[in-house]
């Protein structure tokens, strides 16, 4: 069961590296992770969207065997002419032996648009088991 829930939320109009980032404040490790994503006017072929948390302050969108990566979920309109309509994806993720994570250590979301997105709205819970004793209750009142 999660001790600390930790959200990591943007609303941009462009593709943007470390769009928001928190600091975690206790060591521990992420026993799961839920992510949503939304774009508007995404109403073209390949207008969408992509999210990506990570320790790194850089995105890794295209880039092959990152090891800051933690996880992502992506969004593309698939009709040849306009009209799509609203576009939206959650996904969540748990992660059975849970990443380790360190008090101090930064975590970051990015997003990237393609196509004519005006605004992508992205959002990122985590849900962190602490090692140390600090318990859910000293954590709610930083």
């Amino acid at each position: 069961m999660s001790d600390t829930i930790y959200k990591l939320h943007a609303v941009v109009s462009a593709s943007t590296d470390a769009a928001a980032s928190v600091d975690i404040q206790d060591d521990g490790h992420i026993e799961g992770m839920l992510l949503t994503l939304s774009c508007q006017d995404a109403d073209a072929l390949n207008d969408g969207g992509r999210l990506e948390v990570s320790f790194s302050s850089t995105s890794a969108f295209s880039a092959n065997d990152t090891r800051a990566s933690i996880g992502g979920i992506d969004i593309v309109q698939n009709f040849l002419t306009t009209g799509g309509g609203a576009m939206a994806n959650q996904v969540f993720c748990a992660f059975s032996k849970g990443i380790p994570v360190a008090a101090g250590e930064r975590i970051f979301l990015h997003v990237f648009e393609s196509g004519a997105v005006t605004q992508l709205k992205a959002t990122a819970w985590l849900y962190v088991v602490t090692t140390g004793a600090r318990r859910r209750a000293s954590a709610r009142r930083r």
